[in-house]
């Protein structure tokens, strides 16, 4: 048993902090919480002293790479015990910076294996859900093919749906060359299984056809940069993805109004992920004082992605250009009321992202475009709890939810870097103390 007293709780429930309170945590749930002064503290529970501290549910990933992809075994094989260490090592990290969900988007039975050995207690990690492998039509590039699965027609869409739901998998991923027969077979297929589509947008489907055929969820604003560019068609460069970055430099006068317009007809969510597309904020993201306390391992294989592949010269200087028009979309899409999510990307094909750490950078990234504290808090918890159906278990702090909490030093809605400042992390009812600002070192050592 495990009692926070006198903690100032910020149950994302309202908007707002309830202070003081005692919250008394027994077999992995809440199972009291009253105002400091009117419950007692049972003498067999393990006290944390909360006067000062802030309590929040703890923070929800839903875009993640549990492990680079250059370290990930090809689908169907066996696991790789390198492989297997390092996916441990990511999943510490993400306990260490108060991220105790993530949803893994570029699944295989490798990751299988990891969702379900963490979720059975063999190592410290937060909760998974995996989408199954990336879904495409056409390969954009050859090295996606350790991690995806190729559909060339309807009839192999709807089949790989049906192998996917039957391995377990708990959504789907799709890329960018699916073609708009294959694409509403996926949908359909998917929604009748139960499984919900998150993923780019088609490019031969476009953004407006991708919303109105019911995408669960569009990742990094795909899509809305060919709608806002300003350019005559003649003028864009044809090739993909080198040319999905311009758009936003050229956004039109007026077009991203018009078009959150448009998008808030719609019932799909969006998780923007800022910071990997933000080289204005590259030292934000890795930064020396963390990078130093990371394992060898985990700093190989970030240093070891070539970042020059993906996101050459021209297209960081096309994404330095257009950031003050994604941000200016996000915020026109928060105040609309469209349903957002964070999610980080890490660790990264453009930036490199520490695991956890990344997560709140994103959080200051949404209140950078100008949504306040509580808004962006909203995206990493209640916002995410309902999206994966798991509202009832996560997501707010109530008696009966999960005790999955961050503890904080300083309050989040008055500056949400607060969520740097953590004292304590509480995953599944389980106390483990941080270093201060939640250092790497300390999820290393969990």
């Amino acid at each position: 048993m495990l009692a926070i007293t006198n903690v100032t709780a910020i149950t994302m429930a309202e908007h707002g902090a309830i202070a003081p309170q005692t919250v008394v945590i027994e077999d992995g749930r809440i199972v009291r919480m009253a105002p400091a002064d009117a419950l007692p503290v049972p003498e067999s529970a393990l006290r944390i002293d909360g006067t000062g501290k802030y309590l929040i549910p703890g923070l929800i990933d839903m875009h993640v790479h549990v492990v680079p992809h250059i370290a990930l075994p090809r689908e169907g094989a066996d696991a790789v015990e390198t492989s297997t260490a390092l996916a441990g090592e990511y999943l510490r990290l993400f306990l260490a910076f108060g991220v105790t969900t993530i949803r893994n988007m570029a699944g295989s039975r490798f990751l299988l294996k990891v969702r379900d050995a963490a979720a059975g207690g063999s190592f410290p990690s937060p909760r998974i859900l995996t989408s199954g492998p990336i879904i495409e039509q056409t390969f954009g590039w050859s090295g996606i093919a350790t991690y995806a699965a190729k559909v060339a027609t309807p009839e192999a869409a709807r089949a790989e749906i049906r192998r996917e739901a039957e391995l377990g998998y708990d959504c789907i991923k799709i890329y960018n060359n699916i073609a708009p027969d294959i694409f509403a077979a996926l949908l359909d297929e998917a929604h009748r299984a139960g499984l919900k589509v998150g993923g780019h947008v088609p490019v031969p489907v476009g953004l407006l056809d991708t919303l109105a055929a019911g995408l669960d969820s569009i990742e990094h604003l795909r899509g809305f940069d060919a709608v806002l560019d300003g350019r005559p068609f003649h003028e864009r460069r044809p090739e993909y993805p080198g040319d999905i970055y311009p758009g936003w430099r050229f956004a039109a006068p007026g077009k991203i109004a018009e078009l959150a317009d448009r998008v808030a007809e719609f019932d799909t969510w969006h998780v923007p992920t800022m910071m990997v597309e933000d080289p204005e904020h590259a030292d934000v993201v890795y930064p020396p004082a963390i990078r130093d306390q990371l394992s060898w391992s985990v700093r190989q294989h970030l240093e070891g992605l070539r970042l020059d592949l993906d996101y050459t010269p021209q297209m960081r200087s096309d994404v330095r250009a257009g950031q003050a028009a994604r941000r200016e979309m996000l915020l026109e899409l928060y105040n609309r009321g469209v349903k957002l999510l964070t999610g980080s990307d890490c660790p990264g094909a453009k930036t490199r992202l520490i695991p956890g750490h990344s997560l709140l950078s994103e959080l200051e990234a949404f209140v950078r475009s100008g949504i306040p504290p509580f808004g962006a808090l909203q995206a990493a918890t209640v916002n995410p709890a309902r999206y994966l159906g798991l509202a009832d278990e996560i997501g707010t702090i109530a008696v009966g939810k999960r005790a999955d909490l961050v503890l904080l030093d300083a309050d989040p809605l008055a500056n949400v870097s607060a969520v740097r400042r953590q004292s304590g992390v509480i995953v599944d009812g389980r106390y483990l103390p941080t270093a201060a600002g939640g250092s790497a070192a300390a999820g290393c050592a969990l």
